[in-house]
Order: structure tokens, then sequence, then C-alpha cells
């Protein structure tokens, strides 16, 4: 039996080319995207047609933009027969993954996607926009030690092995850069973000988004629920309700995700929405994995003449 993993991304791996060819490609995509748009207010399909990348990259915009279109290719994949083992979802991704596996309503879903958008764009509005930047080449260990060293930025993302991202304010993240390329970081690459993500500079966010998740009812699962939150496994649905809630400010794990995935055996993974980010950080996250993207109309149509006929629910779903 495959373990056919789903692998849903956040609002940094839009890539508008890629969520326009599906918008145009694919109906269930199309009707996501007028979903989210009626729910949410913005002309999501106008502005993956027309609107500029600035537009698209504005944190309230790209959340629920990418949420849609994973959500389209995502049932778009079910009804050609391909089914998940497990979900994991990269930051904002976590609740289109905990929307797959059957967690929280699709339309629940999409309405926090959206109220979570404006919550943490507000916060960088009335506090600081602060800053993000990726830090290539050094072990997350070594990044943390940089982080003690540097007040006010810390670990936002565990992405891979040779990518960890920081996130804090403008001051503290470029001193940090500097210290990581003393240090013998391979590359520094500042971030075109909205705000100073996964870090206490978003806790207006969090405290906005407290009430909705803790009142939202949550189901138990489908599938596999692989937390990037948590780096491991999703067991019951009300203990983790807690680090749903305190995911804005804490760092995704997306390395001790992925070694948890393949400690049960996952595989192959498939990144299910617009863009690329989530499939390369598994294949740096291991080498041997069996990785796909359905990132397009092509690769969509690959992973179902791939995947539809065998990828089925285990029947020990969840495992002990």
């Amino acid at each position: 039996m495959m373990r056919t993993t789903f692998m849903f991304p956040g609002q940094g791996s839009l890539d508008a080319a890629a969520g326009r060819e599906l918008f145009r490609s694919i109906e269930s995509v199309r009707d996501a995207v007028d979903t989210a748009s009626a729910r949410s207010g913005i002309d999501i399909a106008d502005l993956l047609c027309r609107g500029s990348a600035e537009e698209l990259s504005a944190t309230d915009v790209a959340q629920v933009t990418v949420f849609a279109i994973s959500i389209g290719v995502w049932q778009h994949l079910r009804a050609h027969g391909v089914r998940p083992w497990a979900v994991m979802g990269h930051s904002a991704g976590e609740f289109t993954a905990l929307a797959a596996a059957g967690v929280i309503d699709v339309a629940t879903a999409l309405d926090l996607v959206v109220e979570r958008g404006r919550a943490m764009a507000a916060a960088a509005a009335a506090l600081s926009p602060g800053a993000m930047a990726a830090v290539g080449g050094l072990p997350v260990d070594t990044v943390r030690q940089l982080c003690d060293e540097v007040p006010g930025c810390v670990v936002a993302n565990e992405n891979s092995p040779i990518q960890t991202v920081v996130s804090g304010t403008a001051e503290a993240v470029e001193e940090l850069s500097v210290l990581a390329r003393r240090r013998g970081a391979l590359r520094v690459d500042r971030l075109v973000v909205g705000g100073a993500f996964h870090s206490p500079l978003m806790k207006p966010a969090r405290r906005a988004m407290s009430p909705l998740l803790r009142a939202v009812p949550l189901h138990p699962p489908q599938c596999v629920v692989i937390s990037s939150v948590t780096g491991g496994i999703v067991e019951d649905v009300e203990s983790y309700r807690p680090h749903l809630c305190a995911q804005i400010t804490r760092p995704v794990r997306w390395v001790r995700a992925m070694a948890a995935a393949r400690l049960h055996g996952a595989g192959p993974f498939v990144q299910v929405g617009p863009g690329r980010v989530l499939a390369s950080l598994a294949r740096s996250c291991d080498r041997a994995a069996d990785v796909r993207a359905a990132r397009d109309g092509p690769t969509c149509a690959a992973v179902i003449a791939d995947l539809g006929a065998s990828a089925r629910i285990a029947p020990e779903a969840i495992p002990a």
C-alpha cells in the first residue's frame, strides 16, 4: 500500500504564473477561487490574471489565494482517485492540510485563513513590519545560537538541513545576517514578506485568532495529519488545539515533520498547489524520497496517471 503524502504550501510558496495556469486549466480551482473571492471580498481571479506581484504578495491576499488554489487542486486530485495516506502543511498550509483531512470543514478553514491573513497584516502594520531572511548552508542549531546572540531575532522556519529562516525586527535580522555570513553561511537572502512571521511580533495576530480557533469544531482526521507546528503526528485534535492557536508565533518545523513522515513510511510526497518550494524542501530533507509536484495542469495529470489507481488510505491510517 502506497502512503501518498500531500504537502500543502503557505503564502511564501505562491507562484503567480503557476497559480494562473491552474486557475485557467482546472475547473475545481476556478470554483475554489470564486468561493474564496466571495467569502473574502478579494477578487482573487482578477489579481491572478492582472494583478502585480506586489498586490499578490500582500499577506491578506497571498494566504487566501494559496489556500483556494491548493484546495482546488486537492479536490481535482481526489475526484480522479488520488487519496492521501497523510497530509502536512507549511505555515498557512496547515489549515489546508486540516481541511483536506476533514479536521476542519473547507468553508470554515477558508474563513480562518482569511482572518489569519488580515490579523497578521494588521499586526505588522500596528507594531513593526519586521523582516525575515533565509540562511543557507548553516545547521539550524548554529542559526539558533546566532539568534540567542541577537535580541529581537528568532528561528521562524526550520525548512531543511541547509536552510533556516529567521524573523524579527529589521535591525535584528540585518545584524544576524552579517553574523551568519561571518560564521560561514553560503547565502543569506532577505525575503519579500509583509511581516516578521512566526515571531513574537505576531502576538497581536495570535491574540486575535485564538478565540476563533478555540471555538472552531474539530473532527477526527480521515487520514494521518503530520503537524509542522509540533513536528509530529496529530493523534488527538483537541489536544492539538493549543498548538494551532500558537502556530502564528511558533516556528515551522518542516525538517521534523518530514522526519516523522519518513519514520512512518510516508511516500511518495506530492506538493499540492502553486509553486515548487515544498517539493524542493522535501528533496533537501531526504534525497531518497519520491517527490512530485501537482503545480500545474500537466503535473496534476502526471500525478493522477501515476497515483490515481493505487493511492488509497491505508486501513491502519493512524499510527499507534
